[in-house]
């Protein structure tokens, strides 16, 4: 059997540590501007969504696609 690994609750004690693994294993993060160089837009905002994590707002994007020339936006496409 391999070895089990179990997790705690996330404390003012241990956050510091939760951190610095989010950033270890997720190295990449994305900031606003990313995304609003992407083309999305904060749709509306959940102010206080997350309980154990900072900045606990969680946001509603939403990119509006464009239609790639010679297609009509009524019709879509299905793979069927």
């Amino acid at each position: 059997m391999k070895g089990r690994i179990e997790l705690g609750d996330v404390t003012s004690h241990n956050i510091q540590q939760l951190k610095r693994l989010n950033q270890v294993n997720f190295p990449v993060s994305y900031n606003d501007k990313f995304y609003k160089d992407l083309g999305f837009e904060i749709m509306e905002t959940e102010k206080n969504y997350h309980k154990r994590i900072e900045p606990a707002d969680a946001h509603v994007l939403q990119k509006n696609l464009k239609v790639p020339s010679g297609q009509n936006a009524d019709v879509q496409k299905t793979d069927n």
